[in-house]
């Protein structure tokens, strides 16, 4: 990739990491409009780690809050309800989180499916309906203290659903927990910190994927290419937490569906013409 392509490449990585509209599907797309054949590992773990910032900095505050409690939780040896339930939030977390890291762990299986742009079409086309009805079930406002063990659960099979390419973690995770009743905006909170591990596990099976195959062809070009998409995408990542944090403030997230829907389209165009 050239600069701009690189600067490109970030920008979007970053805004559909965190939008509900599956970023390894946009950067599928984009490796084929760019004529780039396959993924490149130091660029997506460069990335990736940019994402990982943009959690840590955008949700400083939650965070210190669940390290509080989960503190306080210990030294009482129970759960218990303090600072808005942020303790019950980490206990959701903890139970969402099992299951959909074992999910991802199927992510070893799917890697080679990004170069098909016809099943990205697909996931797409899934990803959107995902998105579309749950908004239009009816709803509550439950707070983690009032989520089951079920809904944990799914939350967590939902999230690892990102996997395939044209399905977004985000956008599955919080269309689930809000068609189980869950508060938007609390939601959203767990699943961003769900998104860390998911992160990391992303990173080390790039790492992987480096020791195995090569990095390939590297100079300072090829270098300073992926650290402008890493910075492109930090600071996209943090502006796309803002404006998903203002649309569930407002609105619903089933307007993102029509989006994914066009952008099925223009996968599966261009698989008819590549």
């Amino acid at each position: 990739m050239n600069i701009w392509e690189s600067l490109l490449y970030g920008l979007v990585s970053g805004l559909t990491e965190f939008l509900p509209v599956s970023s390894r599907g946009h950067q599928s797309v984009l490796r084929t409009i760019f004529g780039v054949s396959q993924a490149d590992p130091l660029r997506d773990i460069m990335i990736r780690i940019s994402v990982l910032l943009a959690i840590i900095v955008s949700c400083g505050t939650y965070i210190e809050k669940l390290r509080r409690d989960q503190k306080t939780g210990r030294r009482s040896r129970r759960v218990r309800h303090m600072d808005s339930g942020t303790a019950y939030d980490l206990r959701i977390i903890r139970s969402a989180g099992y299951p959909m890291l074992i999910g991802m762990l199927l992510a070893a299986f799917t890697g080679s499916l990004s170069s098909n742009l016809a099943l990205v079409a697909l996931f797409f086309v899934v990803n959107g309906l995902v998105l579309y009805i749950p908004e239009h079930l009816p709803h509550s406002n439950k707070d983690a203290s009032k989520m089951s063990a079920l809904d944990s659960l799914l939350i967590g099979l939902f999230s690892a659903l990102a996997i395939f390419p044209g399905i977004s973690r985000v956008g599955c995770a919080l269309s689930c927990s809000i068609s189980r009743g869950s508060d938007r905006q609390k939601a959203l909170n767990w699943v961003l910190i769900l998104s860390i591990p998911a992160v990391v596990l992303w990173i080390i099976f790039d790492f992987i994927s480096i020791f195995s195959v090569g990095i390939g062809y590297f100079s300072f070009q090829v270098f300073l290419g992926c650290l402008l998409s890493a910075v492109t995408a930090f600071a996209s990542a943090c502006l796309a937490i803002y404006i998903i944090r203002f649309i569930l403030q407002r609105s619903d997230i089933s307007g993102f569906a029509y989006y994914c829907w066009g952008m099925a389209m223009l996968s599966f165009i261009l698989y008819l013409t590549a």
